[in-house]
């Protein structure tokens, strides 16, 4: 992963209940959230980023949370790249 971006996790229970995992990219010295993982709202949603403002939920995969997050990471580690050059800002 290069120098400006970043995966940043967060996790909630255990077992794991909740979680989120971001995309992030340095945007003028801050990190800037530029993709979503989630299941803030009981399904395993994505989020795609459009500059600040968050885009509707689309649904990601099913199963359990212990599961869906490290599909959710190894698919920013896979991905980002292409994430970053569709994002815009």
């Amino acid at each position: 992963m290069g120098e400006g971006a970043r995966i940043y996790v967060e996790v909630e229970g255990r077992p794991l209940r909740r979680y989120a995992a971001t995309l992030q990219i340095r945007v003028n010295g801050g990190w800037q959230t530029i993709f979503l993982f989630d299941n803030s709202h009981g399904d395993h949603d994505l989020h795609r980023y459009t500059g600040r403002t968050k885009q509707p939920a689309e649904r990601f995969m099913e199963g359990d949370p212990r599961e869906v997050l490290p599909a959710a990471i190894a698919f920013l580690v896979d991905h980002w790249q292409a994430v970053v050059g569709s994002w815009t800002n």
